[in-house]
């Protein structure tokens, strides 16, 4: 029994010793937790969703690939190729162009969609020789 009332009294002054260490704020009843400072990939997902803009946000990596998987599954012609731009401009859409010497695709989706029937993908005419500024045309 000693044994036991030894052991209890250490416990009980570990466990007195591993509170707040002195000078350490204590927590106020109903106070809400700090909140952590949006990182960039938070500003970038929160503008996808907002306003179109003119000219295209910096889509960090990862960003779009579930999107990226979902063109695939849309464009089975797709293939391999690599994705080439990932032009996300506000209201929640991302316009993905898949390339390679041979073939060209885009793909018009959601930032969310997750289902083939929910993007449009299509091949793009590749120019056969160098283009000029002035052949150049924007997607619509």
């Amino acid at each position: 029994m000693q044994i036991r009332g030894a052991i209890g009294a250490i416990v009980m002054v570990v466990a007195a010793c591993t509170g707040p260490p002195s000078g350490s704020p204590t927590p106020t009843p109903g106070a809400q937790p700090a909140t952590a400072a949006p990182t960039p990939t938070d500003f970038i997902a929160e503008a996808a969703e907002g306003a179109w803009r003119p000219r295209p946000l910096p889509a960090p990596r990862g960003f779009a690939d579930r999107v990226d998987l979902t063109c695939r599954a849309a464009e089975p012609a797709i293939g391999e190729r690599t994705r080439v731009v990932v032009d996300l401009r506000g209201e929640g859409r991302l316009i993905l162009i898949f390339a390679d010497s041979t073939a060209a695709f885009a793909c018009y989706a959601a930032a969310d969609a997750t289902l083939a029937s929910e993007v449009t993908a299509f091949p793009l005419e590749v120019p056969t020789e160098p283009i000029g500024e002035t052949e150049i045309d924007v997607l619509r």
